[in-house]
């Protein structure tokens, strides 16, 4: 695939993004282990990871300008897909019984379009 198609598509751009904040948060979640517990370097792994979400997916996926209001509501998304993903990881585990290892894996594929769309309709306005 070339890089040009990548750029135009806001879809593989939320997942380029998205890896980034990925390896962001992991990255900062390690370093914060250093002079931190582990609950405390999640948690700030976790707001960072938020809040450098808000401005990629603004800036490099959406390209729209970035607004408090939006900032303030973005957290909701990673609510959103939080509770998408335990509906979703219950249902495979408890109902179609699916291992518990795979069925986080179909939950994390799941919520890739839960939050593309919620984080469009938010920053962009479009349903």
């Amino acid at each position: 695939m070339r890089i040009r198609a990548v750029l135009q598509s806001p879809m593989l751009r939320y997942l380029a993004v998205g890896s980034l904040n990925t390896a962001f948060s992991y990255a900062l979640f390690l370093l914060a282990l250093r002079f931190v517990g582990y609950a405390i370097a999640y948690t700030i792994a976790y707001i960072a990871g938020i809040a450098f979400a808000y401005w990629l997916q603004s800036r490099v996926v959406f390209r729209v300008s970035m607004r408090w209001k939006a900032a303030f509501k973005f957290p909701l998304v990673y609510l959103a897909q939080y509770l998408v993903g335990l509906i979703v990881l219950y249902l495979l585990v408890e109902t179609v019984r699916l291992p518990r290892e795979l069925a986080v894996a179909v939950a994390i594929i799941c919520n890739i379009p839960v939050g593309f769309f919620l984080s469009r309709s938010l920053l962009v306005g479009r349903p």
